[in-house]
């Protein structure tokens, strides 16, 4: 038995609803290029700017530390308040 879920009546999605879901997907994409080009690049990185393989790795984990951060206070927005909430300009 499966469960369907319905949105609640008289609720549209808006063109900001979209506008955040894309822009979620779009740091998302960001990230996981980031990712793999970081670790693609190591070699040349570490070259053109001088840096040592720690300064490297503490650079990227700054990053995904960040990304961390900011995607966890998100999701704790959505699940306590909802999406309607955590949108700018909606109070």
């Amino acid at each position: 038995m499966s469960a369907v879920v319905r949105p609640l009546a008289g609720t549209r999605a808006s063109g900001s609803d979209a506008r955040i879901i894309l822009a979620l997907a779009g740091v998302t994409i960001a990230s996981q290029f980031f990712r793999a080009s970081t670790s693609a690049l190591a070699p040349e990185l570490i070259h053109d700017l001088g840096l040592s393989p720690e300064a490297l790795g503490l650079a990227n984990a700054a990053y995904r530390a960040a990304f961390a951060v900011i995607a966890l206070s998100l999701a704790a927005g959505l699940a306590l308040y909802g999406f309607f909430y955590t949108k700018p300009g909606t109070r």
